[in-house]
């Protein structure tokens, strides 16, 4: 069973890794091992709670352990990460589900994400469309692939 609470501070260390974790197993079909160490830098401790003080974040928790995450700020919906042994198991649509309710709350009516390339097909199975797809180098380096994607939400 699964039960989703808000974020605390006292979560980071757990949601941290299992971002972490999340980002080295689940990108290795699609990036370079430079590309998933810079999306792992990209999510630091630091941004986290920067996210949490200044948006929501909700974890979801099985047996008292956190086994997925997801954050919504303004209109963005971000860090979404599930652990690995634990994807297809609908932990993402049920936090992707409650962040829409959470931003609808809000009086929001669109939001966006930058999804990467293996979650596409999931983004797109709960009605959100690509609005650009992205190639970014990384300091004239490898390049970083992935999707704008936005939703309307229905009140």
């Amino acid at each position: 069973m699964i039960h989703l609470r808000p974020f605390t501070p006292e979560d980071i260390e757990q949601v941290w890794s299992l971002v972490q974790r999340t980002i080295g197993v689940s990108y290795q079909p699609d990036y370079s091992p430079e590309v998933i160490r810079f999306f792992q830098d990209y999510h630091p401790r630091e941004k986290i709670l920067d996210d949490a003080e200044n948006g929501y974040i909700v974890v979801a928790e099985r047996d008292g352990i956190i086994v997925g995450t997801g954050t919504l700020r303004e209109a963005h919906i971000r860090r979404v990460f599930i652990e690995p042994d634990c994807q297809g198991q609908g932990i993402g649509r049920t936090i992707a589900a409650h962040l829409e309710e959470r931003a609808i709350q809000a009086n929001i009516t669109k939001v966006d994400l930058s999804g990467a390339l293996g979650s596409r097909a999931f983004w797109e199975s709960i009605g959100y469309t690509v609005r650009r797809e992205v190639f970014r180098s990384i300091n004239d380096g490898p390049v970083i692939h992935y999707y704008e994607m936005a939703r309307t939400l229905a009140p």
